[in-house]
């Protein structure tokens, strides 16, 4: 994305198609997971924090999410949502850069052990990077 890049974990691919907006890929299986980085104007100018929350837990998480502590990622701060859906747990990180909103989603198989699954988020989480 134009605002930062982030990279997979070991096996997991770039989906074929991909958007100006939106980059995906995974395991295609969800075993262990897929993700996506999103980048899209804002349509709230400043959203406080907790609407950045509920955009999020409404949007990835059809409501049933919950916000937990966000976290610093390269050094700016990030939201973050969790919840299950489906089967997988999602997690989403989303802030506001330059009128962006700039998003990453980690979609995990609800059966993955919590130690492997910490292991991958901070995986990701330590590759991003803003440009």
């Amino acid at each position: 994305m134009k605002a930062a890049s982030v990279r997979m974990p070991d096996g997991w691919e770039l989906d074929a198609n991909q958007a100006r907006t939106l980059a995906s890929g995974g395991e295609g299986n969800l075993r262990p997971g897929r993700m996506n980085l999103s980048q899209f104007p804002s349509l709230v100018q400043d959203p406080t924090p907790r609407e950045l929350e509920q955009a999020a837990i409404d949007t990835y998480l059809d409501g049933r999410g919950r916000a937990v502590a966000p976290v610093v990622v390269d050094g700016v701060e990030m939201r973050h949502v969790t919840g299950t859906i489906d089967g997988t747990t999602v997690d989403r990180y989303t802030t506001v850069v330059d009128g962006d909103l700039v998003g990453l989603s980690v979609v995990l198989a609800e059966g993955l052990p919590k130690p492997e699954r910490q292991a991958i988020l901070d995986s990701v989480l330590a590759s991003f990077t803003w440009r």
